[in-house]
């Protein structure tokens, strides 16, 4: 009877004791939200943080590259995955007080491997004091938004959900269009599936509620593996001009990146950032390559374009130095 009864909890259905045994990744997929269940409700976000460290360094290894330097950095947690892994940010102490802020976010398809070490080396660089925040701006790092897809058996783009979650930020057109670009454009890939209704991920729900809490000045999103910078932005003349100026900027500090114009996807984050709340949104693409001399080399082409729009002020329009 309680074999019976532990076959019904895990879901089993069907066959032994009217119940069917799971197969590996059923009780992988079970077991991974079993424990990150516990850690969230134990009340210890020290312990979910250290969890989910300890997983990307896993990650980190089986990829080949070196350990992360995730452990070291004083992670905050601003929501939970559908798998209940924490989805952290690292907040620069002089952020509290000032609205120039720029939020650098990677890691939203899980797929995108290279991403997370941007976000990550970038707080490198700041935690080793070879990188100084200037007075008067505000910085936030959330380098691992899709943390179920980075960490899932083989990564993958969606969530453990199965939704795109760059695609499912709630925006006008979402209800009439989201699906039908998905259908024409996408050709119904099941990795860019935008969900059955918008906002319906909890990761998306906890990203906005960021952005609204924090109200950036700019967003700088990191993608793979395409190759180029594009900027949604909307608002007035001034602001838009200012908005393209950085972008110039940027691709002059990087290497073999065009500044181009992708386009705008129902429930995108450019499209809800940067064209319903006019928040500028930076979306730049590295170039494809997982390895560990790819992974230093956008760094070694990439990095110091970040620092540069880190530190630049879109509301005066100039670069604020170290």
């Amino acid at each position: 009877m309680r074999v019976c009864k532990l076959f019904a909890f895990l879901s089993l259905v069907g066959g032994v004791c009217g119940h069917s045994l799971p197969s590996h990744a059923q009780l992988s997929s079970e077991l991974v939200r079993w424990k990150w269940a516990a850690l969230r409700e134990s009340g210890t976000p020290e312990a979910a943080v250290a969890e989910l460290c300890r997983e990307i360094d896993a990650r980190y290894l089986k990829l080949g590259w070196k350990k992360s330097r995730c452990s070291e950095f004083p992670f905050q947690i601003f929501g939970w995955s559908v798998e209940n892994r924490p989805l952290i940010f690292y907040k620069a102490p002089t952020t509290q007080v000032t609205n120039k802020l720029s939020l650098l976010q990677c890691g939203i398809h899980g797929d995108e491997v290279t991403a997370v070490p941007m976000c990550l080396m970038m707080l490198g660089e700041v935690f080793d004091g070879k990188k100084v925040l200037p007075e008067g701006l505000g910085f936030i790092v959330q380098p691992l938004l899709n943390p179920d897809g980075f960490l899932a058996p083989t990564v993958q783009r969606p969530n453990a959900n199965g939704v795109d979650l760059n695609r499912n930020f709630t925006t006008s057109e979402w209800e009439k269009q989201a699906l039908k670009y998905w259908a024409d454009k996408d050709k119904k890939d099941p990795r860019k599936f935008p969900g059955e209704r918008s906002s319906s991920e909890p990761e998306v729900h906890a990203i906005v509620d960021f952005i609204e809490q924090y109200k950036p000045q700019k967003i700088i999103s990191i993608h793979t593996p395409l190759g180029f910078l594009e900027l949604d932005s909307r608002g007035d003349k001034d602001t838009v001009r200012r908005a393209k100026f950085l972008a110039i900027n940027m691709v002059h500090n990087a290497k073999n990146l065009n500044f181009i114009s992708y386009g705008i996807w129902p429930g995108s984050l450019g499209n809800y950032a940067g064209v319903h709340l006019k928040i500028p949104v930076y979306t730049m693409e590295l170039p494809p390559g997982t390895s560990l001399k790819s992974k230093m080399r956008h760094w070694d082409y990439y990095g110091f374009s970040l620092w540069r729009a880190i530190q630049f002020d879109l509301e005066t329009g100039t670069f604020r130095e170290d």
